[in-house]
């Protein structure tokens, strides 16, 4: 889990995690939300969650490509 949240702060996500939350939260403007559980990570936008994916690094990179959420520079 660490790589992931590593890797969503190094394409500018800012955390913004409610406390006693059981999801961390990451914002960045003019894409998808992203929160991260234990158990998955959902994609958030501005009508509802729209994505739920299981833990894993290589899911979440291969979404945010796919669904143009993530930079083409984007730092791996």
């Amino acid at each position: 889990m660490n790589k992931i949240i590593d890797f969503i702060k190094s394409n500018g996500y800012k955390e913004e995690t409610e406390k006693n939350s059981e999801y961390r939260s990451f914002f960045k403007e003019g894409v998808s939300s992203i929160d991260i559980s234990n158990d998955e990570i959902v994609l958030i936008g501005e009508q509802g969650d729209w994505l739920h994916l299981p833990i894993n690094y290589y899911s979440l990179l291969g979404a945010l490509i796919h669904h143009r959420q993530l930079a083409c520079d984007y730092v791996a």
